[in-house]
């Protein structure tokens, strides 16, 4: 049987009440914070809509007998598209989402439904994503909320981890050993957590050549260039036709590949999985327990686990508890300097933990170790997973890159 980490007993009972409260895949915003996304505070509009049968089908029916004209309109304005598919409602009954930021960037997402296995109908997990960022819906607040970078408890889970971590590194020089310090986070806060953040990994879409070209192809200009080029066929220019046609093309043609190119190549870049070692405690039959390493894929780490630092490039942001490692940050600042990373201590760094006030203990997504030790000869220095996919810093420049900001200048 799998038993709790000693650091993460109530730290789970307070994230288990929570969630119970809620309706389980909820989280408690009213805890010890970070608590709030910083996307959070960029949202202007949100409104919510539900897609009726007879509307889409009167959609379809328009785009026909207008010859592909709604279509098209609906193609340059989501808007307008919303409009003529989709009916205003409640955001409980939403199935779709148009969020409108600060900056006029907006996007239409729409609303997923998950329910966890056994669990009853009410504890419905619904939740939309906005620039690669979670929104989940809390029943009691009745609103979409934008999922933090770290969670809530993450300060007394940071505090129990290094207060617990004691010997753990010396009696993990074996495959196992007696637990005299953390593991993996209890399962329920595991459940919860994987709701919460979903996999660790950063996914940047590829289109297709054909999707990027029909996309680009069908922009208000080249529709206009379309249309000259009729024209001056109709006035016998075929010459100055054909070739405004093929200057066209050729730009369409150079512009799609560029995107495609550079769009595979972040993807290629963005995405990156490897196996880790994470700690479980485990109780055998006459009640002794032992913490054993246990291989699993980084994609499915969440925030709480704890893995043994090994040598190579790191796929989330990571608290270390024990131990000290060299990591070569150049991916982030550029700096080509290796950074010295020591291990976190409540008495010298403070009780409030958060991984952009203490760099210093904290090993980012993207870098590299390029050496591990522990607290003495022998010994694993272990590290605490605090964020995870695109709420790093690696992920977190992914999404500056993929959603800039839109900035109005005036003159």
């Amino acid at each position: 049987a799998v038993s709790e980490a000693p650091w993460a007993n109530e730290s789970s009972a307070a994230a288990a009440a929570a969630a119970k409260s809620l309706g389980l895949p909820q989280l408690d915003t009213t805890a010890t914070a970070p608590g709030v996304h910083e996307i959070e505070g960029d949202v202007a509009c949100l409104l919510a809509f539900k897609r009726p049968a007879w509307k889409t089908a009167c959609f379809h029916l328009l785009g026909i007998c207008s010859l592909g004209i709604v279509y098209l309109v609906a193609f340059w304005s989501h808007m307008f598209k919303l409009r003529l598919t989709h009916t205003n409602c409640g955001l409980a009954d939403a199935d779709a989402v148009f969020v409108e930021l600060n900056d006029k960037r907006s996007a239409i997402c729409q609303v997923q439904r998950i329910l966890p296995p056994g669990a009853p109908p009410s504890a419905e997990h619904r939740f939309f994503e906005f620039h690669k960022v979670r929104f989940l819906w809390y029943s009691d607040q009745h609103a979409f909320r934008a999922v933090p970078d770290v969670p809530p408890l993450l300060p007394r889970m940071a505090l129990d981890a290094a207060a617990a971590v004691g010997e753990a590194a010396a009696q993990l020089s074996g495959a196992s050993a007696h637990l005299h310090g953390p593991a993996c986070c209890a399962e329920s806060v595991r459940t919860l957590h994987a709701l919460q953040y979903g996999q660790n990994v950063l996914l940047v879409d590829a289109p297709s050549l054909v999707r990027i070209f029909l996309h680009d192809a069908l922009q208000p200009f080249y529709v206009f260039q379309y249309f000259s080029v009729i024209l001056w066929a109709f006035e016998d220019y075929y010459l100055y036709s054909g070739i405004v046609l093929v200057i066209t093309m050729a730009s369409i043609i150079a512009n799609v590949w560029s995107q495609y190119t550079e769009r595979k190549r972040m993807s290629q870049m963005a995405y990156f999985v490897a196996d880790v070692q994470a700690l479980v405690a485990n109780t055998n039959r006459s009640g002794r327990t032992s913490v054993m390493r246990l291989p699993l894929s980084s994609a499915d780490l969440v925030p709480g686990d704890v893995i043994v630092v090994a040598p190579g490039k790191v796929s989330c942001d990571m608290l270390l508890l024990s131990g000290e490692c060299v990591v070569d940050e150049t991916v982030l600042t550029g700096e080509c300097v290796p950074v010295r990373k020591a291990a976190y201590s409540p008495d010298v760094d403070g009780g409030s933990y958060h991984p952009d006030t203490l760099p210093q203990v904290t090993m980012f997504s993207g870098t590299t170790v390029l050496s591990a030790r522990g607290a003495g000869v022998g010994r694993s220095a272990l590290a605490m997973v605090v964020r995870t996919g695109f709420n790093t810093s690696k992920g977190r420049l992914l999404r500056s890159i993929l959603f800039p900001k839109q900035h109005d200048l005036q003159f």
